[in-house]
């Protein structure tokens, strides 16, 4: 959220989403969902592929909406190619 920082802030390896904390792409708008998918494009990309690992890791595209994220990650990847 255009807050800059010299050192890391978190380990990327660890998921920042789960289903159990009500932190996945599911319980955004879907504005929310592309904006969640513009900064992983952005700023973390790795941490993009953590998450989405962990969330299908889960077992539940209801609860963890992966496929919204997914979608809109595909977009941007789209865009980037044309």
């Amino acid at each position: 959220f255009d807050v800059e920082t010299e050192e890391e802030m978190f380990d990327e390896n660890i998921p920042s989403m789960g289903i159990k904390g009500e932190c996945t792409p599911a319980f955004l708008c879907p504005l929310g969902v592309k904006r969640m998918a513009k900064e992983f494009f952005e700023i973390s990309p790795e941490q993009y592929e953590v998450n989405v690992n962990a969330l299908k890791a889960q077992g539940n595209v209801t609860l963890t909406g992966i496929n919204f994220l997914e979608r809109e990650w595909n977009a941007l990847i789209s865009k980037r190619t044309d």
